[in-house]
């Protein structure tokens, strides 16, 4: 399971940095990345720490991010980024059958926070799709119109 996290993790750090010095323009889409750079690499130092009141903090600041990226943001790159959270997400909860995150740090009874998080989840993969679908309309990317 660990293994998993390490990979996703690593992934998204690199996919962050390349944002951050790429295709940011507005200073609170900087911050933001720059943020979720300084959690995941929290994260991956945690991993082989195992604090778990740190999971549990980065638990709760990744989902407000995310949450925020997905809800607020209009910039294509950073709803890609939420994609590729709420896909990972998504992934990993039909695999393991359970939240990797809230599975480092809580031995309680998982099954009715699971429910009500794999609805969250879904919603904001619905969201995301329709608003990165509107993007490329907007922007003529899915229509080759002469």
């Amino acid at each position: 399971m660990n293994t998993c996290i390490y990979f996703i993790t690593l992934f998204v750090i690199l996919y962050e940095f390349y944002l951050l010095f790429n295709n940011l323009i507005y200073n609170i889409d900087k911050i933001i990345i720059f943020i979720s750079i300084i959690l995941q690499l929290l994260l991956y130092i945690n991993i082989f720490v195992k604090a778990n009141m740190l999971f549990k903090l980065i638990h709760y600041f990744f989902w407000i991010l995310t949450i925020y990226i997905i809800v607020i943001s209009k910039n294509i790159y950073l709803l890609l980024l939420g994609l590729i959270n709420v896909l990972s997400i998504l992934s990993t909860r039909y695999y393991y059958k359970e939240c990797l995150f809230y599975n480092l740090y809580s031995l309680k009874d998982k099954n009715n926070i699971n429910k009500f998080w794999d609805k969250v989840t879904i919603l904001l993969l619905i969201i995301t799709l329709f608003k990165i679908i509107y993007y490329f309309i907007q922007n003529n990317i899915l229509f080759y119109s002469k």
